[in-house]
């Protein structure tokens, strides 16, 4: 019997998603098209067939584009209406504040003139309260600026740029704070309360205190909203808000740095607190260069400042914690202090040449030769506020910082003491003197024994 016709074998079609062209044979060309064939037979129609695909695709990009542009600026107008909220917190705290400010200066202040003052409480206003006078005249016309600008966020940070150096004043108070705490919390409990209840107030003296403190913090707070919100909205003044965040650092900083280092007990000498720089804890290995470091470093608290290096134990580093009214008190036992006009840095440091840099230590050296170095390294522990490589870069940063202001004020003391005349020197001299001049090859003034932070001067 002659073998059953067989069906057409279906000629399968591709897909647009694998090829718009799927192969070309005899000069035919197939496509396919929401499941439609359709046969192309000569490259004018090729073309003509990728030139509409190709407007379409134009066609959606500029549909993309207008999505786009429509999106930033609903982004803009969504970042500029935060701004101006953020804008209206700052001006309401801000009068809530001084308010605050007035309840002391003018209810609690005037009454440690009066006759009913307890006699343990006798000559201890300053101690208690501090400049806080000084503060709230200052802040009574500041808040008028605020106010002023309060839908202008330049002129608003403008206002913090310009005053930056009256925000000094907090460092006093903040210096203070412990002082008067200890001062309200042994004497001043049944004094204070009563004057509580007769204005009538929500809150205790030491809470009202704490605002100076606090206000500091929040501008920070705020300010750094405001910098999000106009980078958001590409505004010119978020430069200018950076500066205002940045002048706002600086003054909680220092004033933290000292209410840090005001706790620090069998510290003789006098210094400039505001040339504090900073303040952390670190893991100490005291060291010669090239020598191999123990497994585990001591646990130090650093204070770096302008003129020296502070090393501490926090709470006296015997593992007992010192508690007043079952709260843990919070204190730094002084062990020794470095010369930084001795100090040199490295800011990655490695066990030895055939190591790898350590990306968490740094190390500090003083002393002028090879012999006489002793060398300190240095590995920040960390908080929950910054981490570790956060605070490397920022010593570190602060540190090289520092030696070069040592370096330009040498220089300029060279100039004066050579009466401002150019000399000329051979080139093999001249760097000789260069380097010498460098705070890495500086002798040192005195010589500690450091090898355990706990020696004394020799």
């Amino acid at each position: 019997f002659p073998a059953a016709p067989q069906p057409a074998p279906k000629r399968r079609r591709s897909s647009v998603a694998e090829t718009i062209v799927s192969r070309r044979l005899s000069g035919t060309l197939e496509v396919e098209a929401d499941k439609v064939a359709v046969v192309v037979s000569t490259p004018e129609d090729v073309a003509l067939m990728l030139g509409v695909s190709a407007a379409k695709e134009e066609e959606d990009d500029d549909e993309d584009e207008e999505t786009d542009a429509g999106e930033d600026a609903k982004e803009t107008r969504k970042a500029l209406k935060k701004m101006d909220y953020v804008l209206g917190e700052l001006v309401k705290t801000e009068v809530d504040y001084v308010a605050k400010l007035k309840i002391i200066v003018k209810g609690f202040l005037p009454r440690m003139d009066g006759a009913r003052v307890p006699t343990m409480l006798e000559g201890k206003k300053e101690q208690i309260f501090a400049n806080i006078e000084e503060i709230y005249n200052f802040h009574k016309v500041f808040v008028n600026d605020l106010e002023q600008y309060q839908h202008n966020p330049q002129q608003a940070c403008m206002c913090f740029i310009r005053e930056e150096k009256s925000f000094w004043i907090y460092f006093l108070y903040c210096k203070n704070k412990s002082r008067s705490q200890k001062v309200l919390d042994d004497y001043g409990g049944d004094f204070f309360d009563e004057i509580r209840r007769e204005l009538k107030l929500p809150l205790s003296l030491g809470s009202y205190l704490l605002e100076p403190v606090q206000r500091m913090m929040r501008y920070q707070m705020l300010l750094k909203e405001l910098v999000k919100y106009a980078e958001r909205a590409r505004l010119d003044c978020a430069s200018d808000l950076q500066a205002a965040v940045n002048a706002m650092l600086r003054v909680p900083k220092t004033a933290n740095d000292a209410l840090h280092f005001n706790l620090l007990e069998g510290f003789q000498e006098t210094i400039d607190e505001r040339k504090m720089l900073t303040q952390e804890p670190f893991l100490v290995w005291p060291s010669k260069p090239g020598d191999k470091l123990k497994k585990k470093g001591q646990e130090m608290h650093v204070f770096l400042h302008e003129d020296m290096v502070i090393f501490c134990r926090k709470d006296g580093g015997d593992g007992k914690v010192e508690k007043n009214a079952g709260k843990e008190v919070l204190r730094y036992v002084f062990k020794n202090r470095l010369l930084t006009s001795a100090m040199g840095l490295v800011e990655n440091y490695r066990q030895s040449v055939h190591h790898a840099p350590d990306k968490l230590k740094f190390a500090v050296t003083f002393g002028g030769s090879t012999v006489n170095t002793q060398q300190f390294v240095l590995q920040p522990i960390g908080s929950d506020v910054r981490k570790p490589e956060e605070v490397k870069k920022f010593w570190v940063d602060e540190i090289r910082a520092l030696l070069q202001r040592q370096l330009d004020v040498a220089r300029e003391m060279q100039k004066i003491n050579l009466g401002d005349k150019k000399l000329t020197l051979h080139p093999l001299k001249k760097e000789k003197a260069e380097a010498e001049a460098s705070p890495l090859a500086r002798p040192m003034s005195k010589t500690f024994s450091l090898s355990s932070l706990a020696g004394s001067e020799s």
